[in-house]
């Protein structure tokens, strides 16, 4: 019995699935490592929501920034069209292609 599990678990076995599915392994590795890294930052998140007038100060500064964006990009319609320039070019510079 200690032969077939050896041999199961071979060094050679272990490569030749490795090759055969790297793909499969590398993607559930990367959402197991994305899962842990999401509880990881909720943990945080946990812990500083529980220190006193912190979280209030995170919210007021939340609401802070999205009425300066509103105000500075999407109140007027020249800055929409800028904002949309900007926005293009990222798109472009990310995938390497013009934007139809």
């Amino acid at each position: 019995m200690l032969e077939q599990i050896t041999s199961v678990l071979s060094l050679d076995r272990l490569q030749e699935f490795f090759d055969r599915y790297k793909p499969i392994v590398l993607t559930v590795l990367f959402i197991l490592m994305g899962i842990f890294a999401l509880k990881v930052v909720f943990a945080i998140l946990e812990v500083v929501n529980q220190i006193p007038l912190l979280s209030p100060f995170f919210e007021l500064l939340g609401m802070t920034y999205a009425a300066w964006f509103v105000y500075r990009y999407i109140w007027k319609a020249e800055n929409r069209s800028e904002l949309r320039q900007y926005w293009d070019a990222i798109i472009e510079q990310v995938t390497g292609k013009g934007v139809a």
